[in-house]
């Protein structure tokens, strides 16, 4: 979901470095009327008070909050005598910023070739937040962990040929309930994070990855990745996929 949003320049630093340069309609002098009003005490914390209250709920990107700071500090601006030179005369520069993802159900499918079954959105499989949309096909190949952690003498990808494929992987880490392991174990690694699998993924060539909690998991922990609280801005380099143990 792409949100226009406006850049702005702070207000106080506009006006400081803009002041000497304002004039009067009238006759040309400085305006120190204006001036005294704009850098009193009281307008300082007039306008701190109202863009940090919580009227504004956080003036989060795309937010109703953050359009009305955008508006107030546009009038403010104004009444000081600055002139717009944002977008055709206006007071803003809009552009364009990624502040969520939602999965469409209606449009979301997934096939596997010679199982006549249809894989139901959010219970069988869900897109991951991070993942990289888009129609992908290749076929199916199991990359254990998909993991590269060469200090530990591990590679899932060691003697295996990725390309080209869409790798099924575990969750987490080997021995990932086990308090003893020097590698994986209870604490998360470095290794664990999607991120990085999906970078090694993308650097030995395959095409996407689906992600299954690991057999040792109890069958009650077998849940997709929520997509609706675990949401992301960004995008890593392949489709990624959570599915049920069921349907690996």
């Amino acid at each position: 979901m792409n949100n226009s949003q406006y850049r702005l320049t702070p207000l106080v630093i506009a006006l400081l470095t803009c002041w000497g340069t304002l004039r009067s309609d009238a006759g040309g002098a400085p305006a120190e009327p204006a001036r005294d009003s704009v850098f009193s005490p009281a307008a300082y914390l007039n306008h701190i008070k109202y863009l940090a209250g919580d009227e504004l709920g956080g003036r989060g990107t795309g937010s109703e909050g953050g359009r009305r700071a955008a508006e107030y500090i546009a009038e403010q601006f104004q009444a000081a005598g600055l002139r717009p030179g944002g977008v055709d005369g206006s007071w803003f520069q809009p552009f364009e910023v990624t502040v969520g993802k939602r999965v469409n159900d209606e449009l979301a499918s997934l096939k596997v070739q010679e199982i006549e079954r249809s894989w139901r959105v959010r219970e069988d499989w869900i897109p991951l937040p991070f993942s990289e949309f888009g129609a992908v096909e290749g076929p199916l190949a199991f990359a254990g962990y998909g993991i590269q952690a060469p200090m530990y003498d591990y590679d899932d990808y060691s003697g295996f040929d990725a390309g080209g494929k869409v790798l099924l992987i575990f969750r987490y880490e080997p021995r990932a309930t086990d308090p003893q392991a020097e590698f994986g174990g209870q604490t998360p690694s470095r290794f664990a994070p999607f991120w990085r699998k999906a970078r090694s993924a993308a650097q030995n060539g395959a095409k996407a990855l689906l992600i299954v909690n690991p057999p040792d998991r109890e069958p009650a922990q077998d849940t997709l990745y929520d997509f609706d609280i675990f949401s992301s801005e960004q995008t890593y380099a392949l489709p990624m996929v959570s599915i049920s143990r069921a349907m690996a």
